[in-house]
């Protein structure tokens, strides 16, 4: 499962800036005059899921949280839009846009995930993040995400790592995998590879995987670089 961008240079948002004002989607973000230093710990998937062994409660309900109390009591709650109103954005995006910073501004977890494995990133190479997954792959209408690979224990994720650090050669192209965690890491596209291509990961257990397209903006050489990732 992948999500996908080429390196490239964020272009500059146009705003205000001396004012503080920057523009995001849709609106506009203020930021401290002062540029003051704060801490954003985000709390990514905590609201979890009930379950019937807990009675119908999430985790998060039957846990004994003071700390998460105490800062509960200190702030306050609300929605955030990053962007328009019903539209379910990722939660790298969302943050991203929380930021100040235009969605088309984003370059994609690839691209951040090749920073974060200590890769000297380049503008000509494609940066794809990618999950080890386990699959059901009996389903009628193709293969469905069983689990993740973050399930993975530390000797099966050796042992992937194992048969990972060959590189794959296509025609044209070379593809070496780089580890970020346990079950991820990311895919280095490097040759004649189009970062116009789209998702395979369904994002929720039970989803179907789908294969990568080439997008509508894209041409031969996507069609041909998300060939070789289906492979």
């Amino acid at each position: 499962m992948a999500d996908s961008a080429r390196a490239a240079g964020a272009r500059q948002g146009q705003g205000n800036k001396c004012q503080g004002l920057w523009p995001g989607e849709g609106a506009f973000f203020l930021k401290a005059a002062g540029r003051e230093r704060v801490l954003l710990v985000v709390l990514d998937g905590l609201g979890d899921q009930a379950l019937e062994a807990l009675g119908g409660r999430t985790p998060l309900q039957v846990a004994r949280t003071p700390q998460l109390d105490h800062l509960a009591l200190l702030g306050g709650g609300g929605s955030y839009h990053p962007g328009r109103r019903g539209v379910a954005y990722f939660s790298d995006l969302a943050f991203f846009m929380a930021l100040g910073y235009f969605q088309g501004e984003f370059p994609g977890r690839g691209i951040l995930g090749g920073y974060a494995a200590g890769l000297s990133v380049s503008p000509e190479e494609v940066y794809v993040l990618a999950s080890l997954a386990s699959l059901e792959e009996s389903c009628p209408d193709g293969p469905v995400l069983v689990e993740r690979g973050g399930d993975l224990d530390s000797e099966e994720w050796e042992e992937a790592l194992e048969i990972l650090s060959y590189p794959w050669h296509g025609s044209g192209l070379e593809i070496t995998f780089h580890p970020l965690e346990v079950g991820i890491g990311i895919l280095r596209l490097e040759g004649e590879v189009d970062p116009r291509i789209t998702d395979s990961d369904p994002s929720h257990r039970g989803g179907r995987i789908y294969k990568v397209m080439p997008r509508n903006e894209g041409g031969d050489l996507a069609s041909y670089t998300a060939g070789e990732l289906n492979r």
